[in-house]
């Protein structure tokens, strides 16, 4: 058998540089209905002075998982995770609800709006995917999972009260949608912000 701890260096140090690095997280993508709500949230409480850095719309999704870094050799496993998930889970619906603030609206850090569901499949599709990727050697996540859609994140505390105030009082739209896949996506950090891509959708179990 051939062995790695064999192998001479230079064979080591030319698989290390052409192994990928990715970062990557696995989410629910969000219907376009949704993203243009959001756009005239941005627009209502964007005329408040205020140092936030908004997420695009293109980007809005719920984050089912956050891996971080990952090499390309990796995400076979992560696959076969959460098709493992994906398969105890029938479709089932989401409906945005009201805006919130992590930790508090008094000293945001980042500004959601919430998601309601019936029952519990998102909270188990969650679970059974950190489940699946912690059998496959991957960090497990300490915090409890909150689902929720990310609007900003606030770079400084300085003049935010009126932004904060106008995001508390804004009545977002009870928009309800299906889902019926997740994905695993890719980040890419620009200057000029992330660029999601889709690496992979998995369908969820659909009842007959």
């Amino acid at each position: 058998m051939f062995n790695r701890e064999r192998q001479p260096l230079f064979v080591r140090s030319y698989r290390a540089t052409t192994m990928q690095i990715i970062r990557t997280f696995i989410a629910i993508n969000v219907p376009e209905e949704i993203k243009e709500a959001l756009r005239e949230l941005i627009a209502s409480a964007g005329g408040h002075p205020g140092n936030v850095k908004w997420v695009k719309a293109d980007n809005l999704h719920i984050t089912l998982k956050f891996l971080g870094n990952v090499t390309s050799e990796q995400l076979p496993q992560i696959y076969e995770a959460v098709e493992a998930a994906a398969e105890e889970t029938e479709d089932f619906q989401l409906v945005t609800s009201n805006t919130g603030a992590f930790p508090s609206f008094k000293r945001p850090r980042i500004f959601w709006i919430g998601v309601r569901h019936k029952g519990t499949p998102l909270i188990s599709l969650a679970a059974n995917i950190e489940q699946q990727l912690l059998i496959r050697g991957f960090p497990k996540e300490e915090r409890r999972f909150k689902p929720h859609l990310t609007l900003g994140r606030i770079k400084e505390q300085r003049r935010i009260a009126r932004v904060a105030e106008a995001i508390n009082r804004y009545s977002f739209p009870n928009i309800s949608f299906q889902v019926s896949g997740i994905d695993v996506m890719k980040s890419q950090l620009t200057p000029r912000g992330p660029i999601y891509t889709s690496l992979k959708t998995i369908p969820l179990n659909s009842a007959e």
